[in-house]
């Protein structure tokens, strides 16, 4: 965001070796960068006031995503005083634009209800039957949930008012906070013997893979790269391995069964000759293959879904878009979300058979299923925004 008499730009960046979102401010015509905000809370989209002599900004500082501002010399980027709300009648305000008349603000309204829900699946037949039902429901936000072998938990991360990991039963009871704090917690899975919850989390400076037991004790280290992030992670069949996502796009395998500095065992090799790398996905139940996406070398995704041979090291293009997948038993075939319709996907003859569509104003993922393959678990999200304009007292 320009400043109004052009001086300097503000802008927000993400660190680098974690997940810390700052807003910044530059002499346009270039030179060192000075920090507006350098502190916990996610703060980004800012923009000028028309006079030049306020930022406005979106944060999580009071709880949730909501406007603050703060004073600023435009000229030099000093900061005076602290930050100041500006709180709006919603859960989640952000996309903020300052009308130049100065007197007035327009923002982007959203609310979501989102839930765990299951419903039941015939593998033999292929067939999903009867209509879902919901687990457990908030408005704080579900992510990456993951249900536990023996189906009586669900893992998964609240990112209200910060991104931590809770676990719930199966039945919706039993709420259990298991992270608290000002680290971004993500991904929980559990370990294939349902003894911890493996995760990634930039709570030692730069995301790294952590695990937890589901009573809250015993948190650990268990991976880590020195010059690179971890992120999103799929634990193999037999607990001893993980893959996982470094920041820089390409999947690497993990062996927990060697010392903490050594675990790094294996890269993905490029999807083809333009250096496109693969993003690991669902592992299929045998452990020999991982479904998944990719991105090219300049960090923007491709379309399609890619089956990984993790003993033959090689790629198949399974599907034209992206979406959620899921294995079932035979290790051949997969449910396919895209759209807000499930289909039925063979990976050997890519035939495609649509089961069940959803409503337009809910979107479905993080599609699972259980043990013997009778129970269909997802997220399901209602969402709502809005374009609100406020005035400015």
């Amino acid at each position: 965001s320009y400043s109004p008499h052009g001086y300097r730009i503000a802008y927000w960046g993400l660190a680098a070796g974690g997940g810390q979102r700052d807003i910044l401010t530059i002499p346009a015509s270039g030179g060192e960068p000075k920090y507006v905000l350098k502190d916990a809370p996610l703060d980004w989209d800012p923009v000028w006031s028309p006079d030049g002599k306020y930022l406005y900004f979106a944060s999580d500082r009071g709880g949730i995503m909501n406007i603050w501002r703060i004073a600023i010399d435009e000229k030099t980027g000093e900061i005076y005083g602290e930050s100041e709300p500006l709180t709006t009648p919603s859960s989640w305000s952000a996309l903020l634009r300052l009308p130049t008349d100065g007197n007035q603000i327009i923002y982007v309204a959203a609310e979501s209800q989102t839930s765990v829900r299951k419903i039941s699946f015939n593998p033999d037949k292929g067939q999903i039957k009867g209509s879902a039902e919901s687990i457990f429901s908030t408005g704080k936000g579900i992510t990456y949930p993951d249900i536990s072998p023996d189906e009586k938990w669900i893992a998964f991360t609240s990112n209200v008012p910060q991104e931590d990991i809770y676990i719930v039963r199966t039945d919706g009871t039993g709420l259990r906070q298991l992270t608290n704090d000002k680290f971004k917690d993500r991904g929980p899975k559990w370990s294939p013997d349902g003894k911890w919850i493996v995760f990634y989390s930039d709570r030692d400076g730069r995301y790294e893979i952590w695990r937890i037991r589901p009573d809250g004790s015993g948190l650990e280290k268990i991976a880590t790269i020195p010059d690179k992030d971890l992120s999103t992670l799929q634990v193999f069949p037999d607990g001893q391995k993980l893959a996982s996502i470094t920041l820089n796009g390409n999947t690497v395998i993990i062996d927990l069964t060697k010392p903490l500095e050594e675990r790094i065992v294996d890269t993905f090799p490029p999807v083809n000759e333009d250096g496109d790398v693969f993003w690991t996905g669902p592992i299929s139940p045998n452990g020999n293959f991982i479904a998944g996406f990719t991105q090219g070398k300049d960090g923007v995704p491709k379309q399609g879904v890619f089956i990984y041979s993790v003993k033959e090291k090689k790629y198949k293009k399974f599907t034209a878009k992206n979406g959620a997948v899921a294995w079932l038993a035979d290790n051949r075939s997969l449910l396919f979300e895209r759209d807000g319709k499930i289909s039925l996907l063979n990976k050997d003859n890519k035939e495609m058979t649509e089961l069940m569509a959803f409503p337009e104003n809910i979107s479905i993922g993080a599609l699972q299923l259980s043990g013997d393959n009778k129970t269909l678990y997802f997220l399901a999200s209602e969402n709502e925004a809005d374009i609100w304009q406020a005035k400015l007292k």
